[in-house]
């Protein structure tokens, strides 16, 4: 009776281990990468770059996008365009992207009938060292996205322009702006700067972390 009555309750233990082991491996690459491709955006005009498709508010005919960037993508004055993973164009201006402050980072918005999604916000404290990342955007002069991996292989202590993160990965002219994803596909940075020693040759790539961005972007909007 007692063995009988034990054998389901091992194999429930048995399956939990296993959901507890999915979770805490996270997602496969090729299961990141489609979410990459469809909340990030292309941006070009005065200045060129990618974005993330951050936030979204529904009215009654249109819904309303907010779009995160590095500020250096654009700030020159100027028109510009941002394409949407669908090929769809939304024009903007300079002076609609609002420059979030201390950082290298600013946000605009477009307004579309279009349902896009919204990239689901991680947490980026803490991240240890190590930890597994993805970034993706779209390099100079190509309209096909790049999606790279990596690791997280260093923060600054005292970031400038709010680049703390450091990593593992060797990203392509204009991919700035583009999302750092953990493992779990989410939200974690904004990919935006590469510094290479002219002595060593070595290039460290850096990004601004989310809760960076989190805390600044209510000034901004």
């Amino acid at each position: 009776m007692r063995v009988a009555g034990g054998f389901p309750a091992i194999l429930f233990g048995t399956a939990i281990a296993i959901v507890q082991l999915q979770i805490a491996t996270g997602l496969q690459p090729t299961e990141i990468s489609p979410i990459a491709q469809q909340i990030t955006v292309r941006i070009d005009g005065a200045g060129t770059g990618s974005g993330i498709i951050i936030e979204r508010q529904d009215n009654t005919k249109e819904k309303i996008y907010t779009v995160v960037t590095n500020r250096h993508v654009v700030q020159e004055q100027g028109s510009y365009t941002v394409y949407t993973p669908d090929g769809k164009q939304y024009p903007f201006n300079h002076n609609q992207a609002r420059q979030l402050p201390g950082v290298d980072l600013a946000v605009f918005q477009f307004t579309s009938n279009q349902s896009y999604r919204v990239v689901e916000k991680g947490n980026s404290e803490n991240l240890p060292l190590g930890t597994t990342i993805h970034i993706a955007g779209y390099p100079q002069g190509t309209r096909n996205i790049r999606f790279l991996s990596g690791t997280i292989s260093g923060r600054e202590t005292n970031p400038k322009d709010g680049y703390a993160f450091i990593y593992t990965v060797n990203g392509f002219r204009d991919m700035s702006g583009g999302p750092v994803l953990d493992e779990q596909g989410k939200l974690v940075g904004i990919h935006g700067r590469a510094i290479t020693d002219p002595e060593t040759n070595a290039t460290t790539v850096y990004g601004i972390p989310l809760n960076t961005y989190l805390s600044r972007v209510i000034f901004a909007l």
